[in-house]
């Protein structure tokens, strides 16, 4: 989630092209054109699919009963009954993504799109971090590729600044003072995890709830780390314009 005054941009794509939308200086994030950006997304739905169930399996035995109800709303497609921690066919599936992404690194680029680091490597490498932060059992299997281990630390070493965690009234500052930014244009027909869609919001009315959900089977909803999440905020007459991917998430009024 990447907010930008009142603008909060969801999923890997959305904050991709807000960064190369209102900053254009540096090289393009969504430097591939839309077509190949949108088989990437679309590839790495997939593979977020089974790293998703594995944390369900790993963790759902620590949760409250309230929170994991909303999580089996959140995820109505996933049988939380029969999730194993030692899935051999999630295991498989992981192995052959990754053995996907080493045989990419293998064509002499430094990077999987080319000579320097695009959206194809922010979207694979947010895999890959899920695995090294949340599911040490799936570790062996990154391990095995060696290419995939070094890409994975040079991607790590990139970037500028220093890291700061900001207060919670900081954002809400941002929001209430934020300017309004006008729509990008862009085509109503564009393919869906390429578009925009703007004035989304999450509290039209002062005090209710709405929740991100996967608009289709394997969908993430709210992309990036925070995969799947759903987001509840009481707005106190703050109206923030919500970004969200078109045709992978649907909101639902709590």
């Amino acid at each position: 989630v990447l907010q930008i005054g009142r603008d909060v941009f969801i999923d890997n794509w959305m904050i991709a092209r807000a960064l190369d939308e209102f900053d254009s200086n540096g090289p393009a994030i969504n430097a591939q054109g839309g077509l190949r950006e949108a088989a990437l997304y679309a590839w790495g739905e997939r593979l977020f699919t089974p790293l998703l169930h594995a944390a369900l399996a790993a963790y759902q035995s620590e949760w409250d009963a309230d929170f994991l109800a909303d999580r089996k709303q959140v995820f109505p497609d996933v049988d939380f009954d029969t999730l194993e921690v030692s899935d051999p066919d999630r295991r498989s599936q992981v192995r052959g993504y990754l053995g996907t992404v080493e045989a990419q690194l293998g064509l002499g680029q430094d990077f999987l799109g080319g000579a320097q680091a695009d959206g194809w490597d922010i979207h694979v490498w947010g895999m890959v971090w899920m695995i090294h932060s949340a599911l040490p059992a799936l570790m062996p299997i990154v391990e095995t590729f060696p290419r995939l281990v070094d890409w994975y630390e040079q991607m790590s070493a990139l970037g500028t600044g220093i890291r700061l965690d900001a207060d919670i009234e900081i954002a809400w500052e941002a929001l209430k003072e934020g300017p309004a930014r006008s729509l990008p244009e862009t085509s109503d027909h564009e393919p869906g995890p390429m578009g925009w869609r703007g004035g989304r919001h999450f509290c039209g009315v002062s005090g209710s709830r709405q929740r991100i959900r996967p608009s289709a089977r394997g969908g993430s909803g709210a992309g990036g780390a925070g995969r799947g999440a759903n987001v509840r905020r009481v707005c106190s007459g703050v109206v923030p314009p919500i970004w969200l991917p078109l045709k992978t998430a649907r909101l639902v009024r709590l």
